[in-house]
Order: C-alpha cells, then sequence, then structure tokens
C-alpha cells in the first residue's frame, strides 16, 4: 500500500507541476479569432497628432521694417542731431555727448512704434519720428533725407 501512496502522490505532484507551469501562446492571435461568438477586440488607439508647440515670447523686430542693424540718422527739433542703430533686442543712440545702449520694451499693443528704455535715457519711435527724453527734456526729432 505504501507504494500506491507514493505513487497517487507522484501523480499528484506531477499535475501540480503541470498547472504552474506557463502557458503555450494561443495558435493565433485574438485579433486574428473569427468573430462568431467571441466578443470584439479592443479599439487600437491611433496615434494622436502631435500638439503645436506653445508660441514663445520674443521681442518684437524694430518698427517700421529697419533692418537689424541699420543704422539711422535723425535731425531734432532743436536742431540737434543722433544715430541710432537697431537691432532686435536694442538700440545704441550716439548723441554729441556720447552713446548709450537702450534695451527695447516690449510693446503690449504690437503696433508700429517702438520703445528703448535705459536709466536716464529713452527712445520711443513711432514711423519715422523718434521721441528723446533725457534729463527731464524732451526732443523730437524725424529721420534726416539721405542723399
Amino acid at each position: 500500500m505504501s507504494q500506491g501512496i507514493s505513487m497517487m502522490a507522484g501523480l499528484m505532484l506531477a499535475a501540480m507541476m503541470a498547472a504552474c507551469s506557463p502557458s503555450q501562446p494561443p495558435a493565433e492571435s485574438e485579433a486574428t479569432q473569427s468573430a462568431e461568438g467571441m466578443p470584439a477586440p479592443p479599439p487600437v488607439a491611433e496615434p494622436s497628432e502631435p500638439m503645436p508647440a506653445e508660441p514663445t515670447s520674443t521681442p518684437a523686430a524694430p518698427a517700421v521694417s529697419t533692418p537689424s542693424g541699420s543704422m539711422v540718422v535723425y535731425v531734432c527739433d532743436d536742431g540737434s542731431g543722433l544715430t541710432v542703430t537697431y537691432d532686435e533686442y536694442s538700440a545704441l543712440v550716439k548723441l554729441p555727448t556720447g552713446s548709450t545702449m537702450l534695451s527695447r520694451a516690449e510693446s503690449v499693443s504690437g503696433g508700429d512704434d517702438g520703445a528703448y528704455l535705459g536709466e536716464e535715457l529713452s527712445l520711443h519711435r513711432n514711423g519715422n519720428t523718434v521721441q528723446l527724453q533725457s534729463s527731464g527734456k524732451t526732443r523730437i526729432c524725424t529721420n534726416a533725407p539721405t542723399g
């Protein structure tokens, strides 16, 4: 009888091991099986279109289509003159008393004007006219005729 118990225990052990072993993959995938009596396969997720990039805030280019790095000569209402070299982010103002670099201020209106600010000097541009403010004085200057 002990031989019968040993054989029975061996068979049970073999059955348990077979039940715990990894199963073989199905011969054909669920997606290719016939639809008879089978639930529909889950929908296939399609790749979504990429989201457009968030617009980045960049300073506006100088007004009145002045190319970056261009130099403009102005004659002021008090008879003085000034030269301004504009680039994308600043303006270099050359006066008879010296030169000053001004930073471009961002325009909320997005119009054709441009504002350039420094510690003691500011320049507001509108078309071919600039308004220069320094030491509490304001000068109106226009683009000098070339030629």
